[in-house]
């Protein structure tokens, strides 16, 4: 599921360096990215498709949101953390859970929770 959510709606290639992450060094290749996901699931890539379903950060007009993000979450720093410009804080809710992270259930043990 992940893999065809990455070839239609969350398009996030991400380069890594080895030494400012604690990953293998890796620079993404949009062709072959695409041509895997044509191979793989038969469609293409819309790396813009978030932004225009959901308006990126500036979501200020929508209601009805609850965004949630954990304390702990390193992907804390790419959502949005405060209410947005021009909404309504009684309609566009956000909030950072206290202890928590993506897949927190699925690490190892934690001394610090």
């Amino acid at each position: 599921a992940w893999g065809y959510q990455t070839c239609t709606e969350v398009y996030q290639p991400m380069p890594t360096n080895g030494v400012t992450d604690f990953e293998v060094p890796y620079t993404p290749n949009k062709t072959e990215y695409v041509r895997h996901c044509q191979r793989t699931w038969g469609v293409a890539p819309r790396p813009n498709w978030e932004e225009q379903m959901f308006g990126g950060a500036d979501i200020g007009a929508g209601s009805n949101i609850f965004l949630a993000s954990g304390q702990l979450d390193p992907w804390r720093a790419a959502g949005i953390q405060s209410t947005p410009r021009g909404a309504d804080p009684t309609s566009i809710i956000v909030r950072i859970i206290e202890g928590g992270a993506h897949h927190f259930d699925l690490r190892g043990s934690n001394s610090l929770y």
